[in-house]
């Protein structure tokens, strides 16, 4: 929740001003909320979920005791979910709320906090997720075209490989890039990172740093670890807090004779990764999947309501490269569109050409 509250920070312009350095660590960033008091593409608003939910109760016109009153537990049955609405909120129209837009579009739109930034995933993050599951995050593929899962499903090696690791990159991965692209292209200092630091003690079937296990590493706290640590677990603490800590006081994480964080500006598709070996820049992992990631968001967009309008480069999102099939250019459907990630060279723009 916390690299996710930073995003809302970053976007929220009332908070601008209050904060000169942002982390955000696993924060999502593709993620939709949902508007307090209006639907949005056909989904409730808040104030009706919470209508819906009191009356599933039986609380008809409730006051607030009796709203009060409803056991947290009851509260916590399905759990909330961030991809399922649940948690993120939009409260203001056309300006005047606390958040008025989604972070990625408000990214692009360079409406984000011109504050140093450092963001980053974990190389395993929701390992245990499946996109078959039902549940909202297994529902973030069920968009993907016939031949946009076939492309998928060779990108990851075939099913095993998609099944372990697509929820990760949909929700983390893939977003943690694209955020610091914008960012970056805004001329924002911005800092990407990967964890892949993994204690031998560690028994959870799957290779990889879980979600959220970074945390005792970036507060040099490794006693709040839940399994046994050993030496190089410590020099990966002390790194990272070295590097957060040097953030924090100047806005660049780099000094101390710490191998150097390339900054993404200035090298577009490079990284800091940490891993058991130790720190070292290094070019961002499976990057051939985050672009087909990244165009399929692209064309999931489009394909909900963004049609092209004129030559419409205006309306295409960043950093693609859209193909129009048939003679002239003619679009008869958004399916005649196939998407390709421009190369990220250091400049984030959109080139139109007909096939």
């Amino acid at each position: 929740a916390g690299g996710a509250a930073v995003l809302r920070l970053m976007i929220a312009e009332p908070a601008r001003g209050l904060f000169h350095r942002a982390v955000v660590q696993s924060g999502l960033g593709r993620d939709e909320a949902t508007p307090v008091f209006r639907a949005r593409d056909g989904r409730p608003s808040l104030e009706e979920r919470g209508v819906a939910f009191a009356t599933g109760l039986g609380l008809v016109d409730p006051t607030a005791e009796q709203l009060r009153a409803i056991p947290a537990e009851r509260l916590l049955t399905p759990a909330p979910s961030f991809y399922g609405g649940d948690l993120l909120v939009i409260d203001g129209y056309d300006g005047g709320g606390l958040v008025d837009e989604d972070v990625e579009p408000a990214f692009a739109a360079g409406l984000q906090a011109p504050v140093p930034l450092i963001i980053g995933t974990n190389s395993a993050e929701f390992w245990w997720m499946k996109p078959s599951d039902l549940s909202p995050y297994g529902e973030i593929d069920d968009a993907l075209t016939p031949g946009e899962r076939a492309a998928f499903l060779n990108a990851y090696g075939g099913e095993d490989g998609y099944d372990a690791h697509v929820v990760s990159d949909l929700a983390f991965n893939e977003p943690a890039r694209q955020l610091a692209r914008l960012h970056a292209r805004a001329g924002h200092p911005t800092f990407l990172y990967r964890f892949d630091v993994v204690a031998a003690a560690m028994p959870e079937p799957h290779a990889g740093a879980t979600h959220a296990s970074e945390r005792p590493y970036v507060f040099d706290n490794l006693s709040a670890s839940s399994w046994a640590v050993e030496d190089r677990d410590q020099r990966a603490a002390t790194a990272m807090a070295d590097y957060w800590t040097t953030f924090a006081a100047t806005g660049n994480p780099n000094g101390g004779g710490r191998p150097a964080w390339p900054e993404y500006r200035a090298m577009p598709g490079q990284l800091l990764m940490f891993s058991n070996d130790g720190s070292a820049a290094a070019p961002v992992p499976f990057a051939n999947r985050l672009d087909l990631i990244e165009a399929f968001y692209a064309h999931a967009e489009m394909r909900g309501g963004r049609g092209l309008d004129g030559p419409g480069a205006e309306l295409v999102p960043q950093g693609v490269l859209v193909r129009i099939a048939g003679a002239g250019g003619g679009i008869d459907h958004v399916d005649d569109l196939f998407l390709q990630p421009v190369p990220d060279d250091g400049e984030v723009g959109t080139a139109v050409g007909l096939a």
